[in-house]
């Protein structure tokens, strides 16, 4: 008998192997389920690096058909190994957007593997054990699992208390230099910031109660 962690590892191989088998819908419904994932990790690096000059959703996008079109190339089997593929066509969707909107990047060869390093430091950051002073209730989850319900959750959020958050957790601003970049005061950004977390909390345990 299958328990935990092993049950669920066994029903993404079992999935996996069907999309690798042709089946074109269970293929983009596997791609689906990192959607918000991958836009969680496209947020953090274009807010710094471009500035708002392209939508997140729109890299995803790109970065999608990039990996329908180039899914035979894929040889993992687990939930963990196509997370990794995918955040390396991420990484490169995005260098060739930072090249293409900033001069200077088209001389940073090392660009997509900068990239592709900042992302799975992001992804490792996706936990919701931060979230609590215990151990997380969801714990029966693996790693990966934990980042994509993480994400999910903060894509529920509203722009202003997402903002924050992944300002203040994921690219460790300040509350004053948050404050600045949303132009507002540094207590209304601090109590976006105790919100947020809040109502985060709530979306992930309905979130957690549905799996």
């Amino acid at each position: 008998m299958l328990f935990g962690d092993e049950l669920m590892d066994t029903s993404w191989v079992l999935t996996i192997q069907r999309a690798k088998d042709g089946d074109s819908f269970v293929l983009g419904e596997l791609f689906e389920s990192f959607r918000n994932y991958l836009t969680v990790l496209a947020r953090i690096q274009m807010r710094s690096r471009l500035q708002e000059k392209v939508c997140e959703t729109d890299i995803v996008q790109q970065a999608f058909v990039r990996a329908f079109q180039g899914f035979s190339e894929f040889r993992g089997v687990t939930q963990e190994e196509l997370s990794a593929w995918l955040r390396q066509i991420l990484a490169s969707t995005v260098a060739n957007q930072i090249r293409h909107y900033v001069d200077t990047a088209s001389r940073q060869i090392t660009l997509e593997k900068q990239l592709q390093a900042e992302f799975n430091r992001s992804s490792d950051r996706l936990d919701p054990a931060f979230l609590a002073r215990e151990k997380s209730p969801s714990s029966h989850f693996c790693r990966q699992e934990h980042a994509l319900i993480l994400a999910d959750a903060l894509e529920q959020l509203s722009p202003e208390y997402r903002d924050v958050i992944l300002a203040r957790y994921f690219e460790n601003l300040t509350f004053p230099e948050i404050a600045q970049r949303m132009d507002r005061s540094e207590d209304s950004v601090q109590k976006l910031w105790w919100r947020g977390l809040a109502k985060l909390r709530l979306s992930l345990s309905a979130l957690e109660a549905h799996l």
